[in-house]
């Protein structure tokens, strides 16, 4: 499938660009990077493709049917992807929409309703679905439209619907689920949240993974450069040396070495399960790696009692002669 390519122009010279073209090239950008991610390497957005993942589509699916029963409910999952929940709840007898911004993610799916939309706006109805799911989706987005996607949700979820939202958490930050939290809130109460403790997992196979990282920047001088781009004090001196011909054919006979072990231990789910009790009981909230959090819109008017007739104080009519 050939990718669209967009020309923008701006035909005022010396101007500012107005900011909805801005969110429209971002939007177009995305668009472009995720189509282009699924034709060339969908598995990355396979959910199988390690426990880590498939945990999160469990605790995600525990969620969302701890809340009620959704059995003849309309449902939207933003971003489906793969569509693992999507078909989850097409068997759980919800009339469910599928929405992804790549086609060729959609294109996969067969037996679902689907339409290609993006966040942060869609032109998906209003007041229209008991249950909005939006998984792992916020992140791509840039930080610009973060709070226009909450209201997107808000906006076509009906006012006694729910939310389901997810996303990973910095582990590097120290305020990534706090901001995360407000942002939600900003819409919905949160009702629910569930906390994973990953952030032993990923850094161990972060040090797993480094000698093929360092191998594919040595072998691969575009992924050196984007990797540089990336890297900031000394994390860029370390890739830029480790990545340099010097170096780089070492970490490429590593590899053979370590790859084998990384694919068999990514795959344990009692490894996560282990590792991440020990990082919850040790590490507390700086091991917190990723968060679903679910809820209600907010009232309009959220803490301002509504006053009965009864209770009004009295006025004296005044009648204009």
């Amino acid at each position: 499938m050939a990718l669209k390519v967009v020309a923008v122009t701006n035909d005022s010279q010396g101007s500012e660009p107005r900011p909805g073209s801005l969110r429209t090239n971002r939007k177009n950008s995305l668009e472009a990077r995720m189509e282009r991610m699924w034709l060339t390497d969908p598995q990355q957005f396979n959910p199988d493709r390690n426990a880590c993942e498939r945990e999160r589509i469990r605790r995600s699916w525990d969620l969302i049917q701890s809340l009620k029963a959704w059995k003849g409910k309309q449902a939207v999952d933003l971003g489906c992807g793969w569509g693992v929940l999507s078909y989850k709840l097409k068997d759980a007898g919800v009339d469910i929409l599928a929405v992804d911004i790549a086609n060729n993610a959609l294109k996969r799916l067969s037996g679902l309703h689907t339409q290609q939309h993006a966040l942060p706006v869609t032109k998906l109805p209003d007041d229209t679905f008991d249950l909005v799911i939006c998984t792992d989706v916020i992140a791509y987005l840039h930080r610009d439209d973060f709070r226009l996607a909450v209201a997107e949700m808000c906006r076509m979820l009906k006012p006694d619907g729910w939310v389901i939202c997810s996303t990973p958490v910095d582990i590097n930050s120290e305020d990534a689920l706090e901001r995360f939290q407000g942002l939600f809130a900003t819409e919905f109460r949160i009702e629910f949240e569930r906390l994973s403790h990953f952030a032993w997992w990923i850094r161990l196979f972060q040090w797993l993974d480094a000698p093929k990282t360092f191998y594919q920047g040595w072998n691969n001088p575009e992924e050196r450069q984007e990797g540089l781009k990336n890297r900031h004090g000394f994390h860029y001196w370390w890739y830029k040396l480790n990545s340099s011909f010097a170096l780089g054919w070492f970490w490429g006979g590593i590899q053979f070495i370590t790859q084998p072990l990384v694919k068999a231990l990514k795959q344990s789910s009692g490894l996560l399960i282990f590792m991440e009790k020990l990082c919850a009981n040790i590490s507390d909230r700086n091991g917190i790696s990723h968060v679903i959090v679910a809820g209600p819109r907010k009232p309009l008017f959220e803490g301002v009692e509504k006053v009965s007739d009864d209770q009004r104080p009295f006025r004296k009519e005044v009648k204009w002669e």
